[in-house]
């Protein structure tokens, strides 16, 4: 008596994906493991394979963030913005997870104008500054 399962069409789906289109999919239009399982009628442990078998590398889980890269972001050197670098460079700091920039000061009106050069909605926080002087800061 044996008691391996029957064989059935689906289980070699991975070999009938073509490759032409499931690298289009992926790499060109950007979809998503799920969206190919989905259009297939498969699992994405069937896409997963079939990518490396054809050389695509694949992207880690989770969801897709959008780097910006210096060509990639469109800027004006203006006065405001050299005030910005200016007063960030003498006064910020950088978060210790390396992605919020911190500027703390008693000066209101400072940390307002600031908000105002990079048009940021970021609200102005109460701090508590390390000698137990009250402070801003905006984040």
């Amino acid at each position: 008596m044996t008691y391996a399962l029957p064989y059935t069409a689906r289980m070699n789906l991975r070999g009938d994906i073509d490759p032409d289109e499931i690298q289009r999919l992926y790499t060109d239009e950007g979809w998503t493991m799920a969206e190919p399982a989905a259009h297939y009628g498969c699992g994405e442990t069937t896409i997963r394979p079939r990518l490396e078998e054809l050389g695509v590398p694949t992207r880690p889980r989770g969801p897709y963030v959008e780097r910006h890269t210096p060509e990639s972001i469109a800027y004006e050197w203006t006065s405001e913005l050299a005030y910005a670098v200016g007063l960030i460079t003498t006064d910020g700091n950088l978060s210790k997870d390396g992605r919020h920039i911190s500027v703390v000061s008693k000066d209101v009106d400072l940390l307002e104008t600031l908000r105002d050069c990079l048009s940021l909605e970021n609200s102005i926080t109460p701090h508590e500054g390390g000698w137990g002087q009250g402070a801003h800061r905006l984040q």
